[in-house]
């Protein structure tokens, strides 16, 4: 990346394992320790921070096309609305907390626990 590409930088960021996800003008990155930072893409300018009790830095976030934001572990999950104010939609505990980052498939999510494999869905008939 040139300099003349670059349109803004962060230049302190607290620790975070997980990666960012970008949802229309705003990114959203889980800092430890449970730390929700929402950015503007345009300028960079801090939009807002939230504290997420127990939510996993290390664990990347999903997003539905609604513009759902899935912080989802075997923990503590939190389901959040994206937009320039803080939104919670959701708060779950499965209590078998692990690192791993969720994977989705056909309408499922899947986590992994340290005692037990997770599928959350809707039941099919």
């Amino acid at each position: 990346m040139t300099k003349t590409a670059l349109r803004w930088t962060i230049r302190q960021i607290p620790e975070g394992f997980g990666s960012p996800v970008i949802v229309g003008p705003h990114l959203y990155r889980l800092h430890s320790p449970g730390i929700l930072k929402c950015y503007g893409m345009a300028d960079g300018a801090e939009v807002y921070s939230q504290r997420l009790e127990g939510a996993a830095p290390a664990v990347s976030p999903i997003v539905t096309g609604d513009g759902t934001i899935y912080f989802a572990t075997s923990g503590r999950s939190y389901v959040v609305k994206a937009g320039a104010k803080y939104e919670q939609v959701a708060v779950n505990n499965l209590d078998d907390a692990n690192y791993a980052s969720p994977a989705v498939s056909e309408g499922r999510i899947y986590l992994k626990g340290q005692r037990f494999l997770y599928c959350l869905g809707r039941k099919v008939p």
